[in-house]
């Protein structure tokens, strides 16, 4: 027999794995967004998809493919560091490019 209590904190524990199972699923998704040069953090950090479109002063050979940062995943893609639950282009680059070690 289901007491009232036993039936509460059922439901309570149930409840407290909805938000993470939410997060875990948004995550997944998320995770597979490839990144806009429009996105508001793009804009703001001057991302490009295509590295030899941006002034990279000095570093000409900069990209995110020989970024700390970066990560290849898949077909010229990546995660980074800098934008969370986004895939970058492995030959963008952005503001924040700090050089492999």
């Amino acid at each position: 027999m289901t007491t009232r209590r036993n039936f509460l904190q059922k439901t309570a524990a149930g409840a407290a794995g909805v938000p993470i199972a939410n997060l875990l699923a948004l995550e997944a998704w998320a995770a597979e967004a490839k990144i806009t040069e429009d996105d508001p953090m793009a804009v703001a950090l001057g991302y490009v998809h295509d590295a030899t479109t941006a002034d990279r002063g000095d570093n000409t050979t900069a990209d995110c493919t020989n970024c700390f940062q970066y990560a290849a995943t898949e077909d010229d893609w990546g995660t980074c560091n800098i934008f969370p639950g986004k895939l970058v282009a492995g030959p963008g680059w952005c503001k924040v490019w700090v050089a492999k070690q």
